[in-house]
């Protein structure tokens, strides 16, 4: 999930000689607002409204001359990368991944897990002295004890 706060749709001509690739949709309720935007904004096929779902991101690809593989990306929005923007939703992984497929280093190209929701260990006081008394004298006397267990009885050999 990523935000794009003032994305357009991008339209690539299909005679150019690129393969396209769209990789960033928007949603089918969303449209592409052409009209003045401090009167009510709103979807309105008569001022030339474009419904969507609308691309807001092409992968291009296309083989030069000398048969290497050239690769362009192009998105609607130019701020999404933005220091303001980054740290929101998916950006920074978005961005990189991108950077990663131009660089041709698809190999780094994931998706990253998600972190656990909770990340708090609550521990009733009980709980928490058990935990403490284990680590601090009950584990160390029973590598002591292990250990001179060891120890005697290679003594005796």
């Amino acid at each position: 999930m990523t935000l794009f706060p003032t994305a357009t749709s991008v339209d690539v001509d299909k005679n150019a000689g690129w393969q396209e690739d769209d990789f960033l949709r928007s949603l089918p309720r969303s449209w592409l607002e052409t009209g003045d935007l401090h009167k009510p904004v709103g979807f309105d096929p008569k001022q030339g409204d474009k419904p969507g779902p609308l691309t807001l991101g092409v992968a291009l690809t296309r083989e030069t001359k000398d048969g290497h593989m050239q690769r362009v990306v192009i998105t609607g929005d130019g701020d999404f990368l933005s220091d303001a923007i980054v740290a929101n939703s998916g950006n920074m992984d978005l961005g990189l991944d991108i950077m990663n497929w131009v660089a041709h280093d698809d190999a780094y190209i994931d998706i990253n897990p998600r972190p656990a929701p909770d990340l708090v260990l609550s521990l009733t006081p009980l709980a928490q002295g058990v935990i403490g008394v284990g680590f601090l004298f009950v584990l160390p006397l029973f590598l002591f004890g292990t250990g001179l267990l060891v120890w005697i009885r290679r003594r005796r050999r």
